[in-house]
């Protein structure tokens, strides 16, 4: 680090020694959602905010409805200089637990979010869902699978590679035992086959960003210029961002010294020539069943496609996934048993409802605690999304007087949340 930092390593030396910054990025779709907690902004981030050290946001009916994702700062950087756009085809190839791909689906037309990591890929999915991404799919594959499968298939390609982690020593100070010069071999090795990968998946005129969590030149610099010697249809691109600065040579280091944030690095590297946009004319919403429409107030563009029982909505954008491990392959709208239909729960979470029912803090906390709800003349008849401050809680079934929860009860709480 002193032969990096020179005349800063001291700077960065008491830097470790302070307190590190916690921060949350606000949901897109849900705007407001994070004002309890939220403090200064993040300057690279347009929804990132600080939160103070005593805070609880992940203890929040806030936080269980999808209104932010608990984020380290720096992990902000690689979405942001990606920025994904209306119309494209994204893949986030390391995605879990999520905070970068949840962001990139509030910006891209489709995203395919992979994990090969089979624990991991459920929580990216459940990380996917609370936060409402409508327009994504979940995938349990190896990069090689991948750009086997999908080859020049996405305009542009997150590799948020696993790391020696380095820089997050001041987050995780046992982290700093298990560190052997060994660590930085073994992880640029399994960095340069993910890159490799990776070039494959990127469409002429596409992007891809590599970035990760470590100081070390060998696991960042250095695949860097590895892979602008194997790619040659490759090139660095610099960028910049606000508090942070320019890049040199496509690449960005963020420290703890001078920004309020962990350690990380990113490089943009741009794949030449031309592909014709991915969005000519998916601009049409799906035909519908009416008894399934009727749960929803408007309906995105897509596809609905038929699985098994349940009918899903399909971003156009998304490529075909057959053959892989796929854990969501679209939007889960609703079931239909023996002529029963039924709303799913990740829609609840990520569309408009036709009929909603909102609840202050304590009735919101008896619906999270799998409760049904007494309401009285105020309940409304037949199916409605339970909501708190107008963000999605889950669906319910009102009756005469009564609500009847209908919330998975995996995401059932044992304990309130705070309003």
């Amino acid at each position: 680090m002193r032969a990096l930092l020179g005349a800063e390593f001291d700077a960065f030396l008491e830097s470790m020694q302070a307190p590190f910054q916690r921060a949350l990025r606000e949901n897109a779709r849900r705007p407001g959602g994070a004002r309890s907690f939220a403090l200064a902004q993040v300057p690279w981030c347009p929804r990132g905010y600080f939160v103070s050290t005593d805070a609880r946001p992940g203890a929040s009916l806030a936080h269980f409805a999808g209104a932010f994702y608990l984020q380290e700062p720096s992990a902000m950087v690689p979405a942001e200089v990606l920025c994904a756009q209306p119309g494209e085809r994204v893949l986030d190839l390391c995605a879990a637990p999520g905070g970068k791909a949840t962001r990139l689906a509030e910006c891209a037309g489709a995203l395919v979010a992979n994990e090969i990591e089979p624990r991991r890929a459920k929580v990216l999915l459940s990380n996917l869902e609370r936060m409402g991404a409508w327009n994504a799919a979940v995938t349990n594959e190896s990069p090689a699978r991948l750009a086997q499968a999908l080859p020049e298939a996405f305009d542009a390609v997150l590799v948020d590679a696993p790391c020696s982690g380095e820089g997050m020593f001041r987050r995780d100070p046992g982290a700093i035992a298990e560190w052997t010069e060994a660590s930085n071999l073994g992880c640029q090795k399994r960095q340069r086959e993910i890159l490799a990968c990776a070039a494959r998946l990127v469409r002429p005129g596409g992007r891809l960003v590599y970035s990760t969590c470590t100081f070390s030149p060998l696991e960042n610099e250095d695949n860097v210029e590895w892979f602008l010697r194997e790619f040659a249809e490759f090139s660095a691109r610099d960028f910049s961002l606000p508090a942070l600065g320019r890049s040199q040579n496509g690449c960005l280091r963020v420290y703890p010294h001078r920004a309020a944030g962990e350690g990380h690095f990113v490089a943009l590297l741009a794949r030449a020539g031309e592909s014709q946009p991915l969005s000519k004319g998916l601009a049409s919403p799906p035909a519908l069943p009416e008894a399934g429409a009727a749960f929803f107030a408007a309906l995105p563009p897509g596809e609905a496609v038929l699985r098994g029982e349940t009918t899903c909505l399909r971003s156009a954008l998304l490529p075909p996934l057959d053959g892989l491990r796929v854990l969501r392959d679209g939007l889960p709208l609703f079931s239909c048993k023996k002529g029963v239909f039924r709303p799913e729960h990740a829609a609840g979470m990520a569309l408009a409802a036709r009929q909603a029912l909102e609840l202050d803090a304590q009735q919101a906390n008896a619906y999270l605690g799998g409760a049904p709800l007494a309401l009285g003349k105020d309940t409304p008849q037949g199916w409605a999304l339970a909501r708190y401050q107008g963000m999605p809680l889950g669906w319910g079934k009102g009756s005469e007087d009564t609500f009847k929860n209908h919330l998975p009860k995996g995401l059932r709480q044992n304990a309130p949340l705070l309003p």
